[in-house]
């Protein structure tokens, strides 16, 4: 519940922001402000450093300058890179089986000492450690019950892991949906110029306004690739982790299970 809600604060902030952008009225062009109206007929004469000005930009500059939509892409790469080193780092077979834990376990479950095996699960809590706990607590009752039992931890700890990495999905998929809006935005801005323009320096307008949007779109699918292959990543790891701990634990309960006669 807890990963639920984060995930739909996740998007009403991005949503917020979104909104914000493109409530935010456009940057007024020099040429229309008072101030300015002397100025404007020296620069229709020399139109030709209009495009070497272009050229010269950088590509951070041509980032910068593509509007607030690339800032809020630029967020979302950040908090993707922020929960890919988090779950890279907590989502591991050591971190989910302690390689002590499994040990210490399997020598105690060979010695019967279940209680001692109680007790060490429940002071050092860990996905194998939860699972083993939870099938060690039914073993009063039948095997099916201990089997329903660990089947319903295994199911919980691999939905916690699960819902850890679905976050990045949702950045996977929002990004390259931010960047076609920012050029959408961006190109409406462009062909208002070209309309406001004079004739002569529309073709200048129009390449540089198009280029300035298809900006966001690039970025977008710079962001969106590698969190996906991430993202891809990090659910084989989480479902070969699943099944490395259902087999290990099966494996200690199965002399519990109940022969059968005849």
């Amino acid at each position: 519940m807890a990963r639920s809600s984060g995930l739909k604060t996740w998007v009403l902030g991005l949503a917020l922001v979104v909104l914000f952008c493109l409530a935010a009225p456009a940057p007024a062009q020099e040429a229309a402000k008072p101030g300015n109206a002397k100025k404007a007929e020296p620069a229709a004469a020399a139109p030709a450093p209009a495009p070497e000005a272009a050229k010269s930009m950088t590509v951070w500059q041509q980032v910068w300058n593509a509007g607030m939509i690339e800032y809020v892409i630029i967020l979302v790469s950040i908090a993707a890179t922020t929960l890919i080193i988090d779950n890279m780092w907590k989502i591991r077979v050591a971190t989910a089986m302690p390689p002590d834990i499994v040990a210490e376990s399997q020598k105690l479950m060979k010695e019967r000492a279940y209680n001692d095996v109680l007790t060490m699960c429940q002071s050092k809590p860990s996905y194998f450690s939860n699972v083993l706990q939870s099938g060690l607590l039914k073993l009063r009752h039948d095997f099916s019950a201990v089997q329903e039992a660990v089947n319903d931890a295994i199911d919980k700890g691999a939905a916690a892991m699960h819902s850890r990495i679905n976050t990045l999905s949702f950045l996977a998929k929002i990004s390259p949906m931010l960047g076609l809006l920012g050029t959408v935005i961006g190109m409406i801005s462009a062909f208002g110029n070209i309309a406001r323009a004079s004739a002569l320096n529309k073709p200048e307008l129009l390449a540089q306004g198009v280029s300035q949007a298809l900006i966001t779109t690039a970025t977008g699918l710079i962001v969106a690739l590698p969190v996906m292959l991430f993202y891809f990543i990090l659910r084989d790891r989480v479902n070969r982790i699943v099944l490395q701990v259902e087999s290990t634990v099966s494996d200690m309960l199965e002399p519990f299970r109940p022969t059968r006669k005849g």
